[in-house]
């Protein structure tokens, strides 16, 4: 009796990982944000530099723009537009300050995350800390951490 219940314990435990591993593969979260603002006075924010998402290998691919914007205020936020991803498990944000990422050491080599990938597909924002010096990153990417993988970079220009 005991064994059997071990092996249904065991069972549950890799039906729950298998399921947070792979059902990202086939599970797309669209987002779809307003482009946002500090502004109280309807000033559109103005776009400092932009990139285009592209493949990082055979199976992780992105497209849509990231937008690097600044308030009127000083404060800056990235915006992501027709935006799709290679959906995966544990996708964060991050600039990174290689100015063409391609794979882990330059992605890990001089990087900030900016928070937890809100979905594969969409329009969304990421907020920027006040205190970062955004000359130093040339570029944003879709970042597995869990894995260590990347899954799309965008050069920002």
């Amino acid at each position: 009796m005991l064994k059997k219940l071990i092996y249904g314990i065991v069972v549950i435990v890799i039906i729950g990982i298998g399921w947070f591993l792979l059902s990202p593969i086939f599970l797309n979260v669209e987002v779809n944000e307003e482009l946002s603002s500090t502004s109280t006075n309807n000033i559109t924010p103005l776009v400092l530099r932009k990139g285009t998402f592209k493949k990082a290998d055979e199976s992780h691919t992105g497209q849509g723009e990231a937008l690097l914007y600044q308030n009127p205020d000083k404060s800056h936020f990235l915006r992501f537009e027709n935006f799709t991803v290679t959906n995966g498990p544990d996708l964060v944000v991050y600039l990174v300050k290689h100015e063409n990422p391609t794979n882990k050491s330059h992605v890990t080599d001089g990087f900030v995350k900016l928070a937890k990938l809100k979905g594969n597909m969409g329009n969304q924002n990421y907020d920027i800390p006040k205190d970062l010096d955004l000359t130093q990153y040339k570029s944003v990417v879709i970042w597995c951490e869990l894995f260590g993988v990347l899954f799309s970079p965008a050069a920002l220009k």
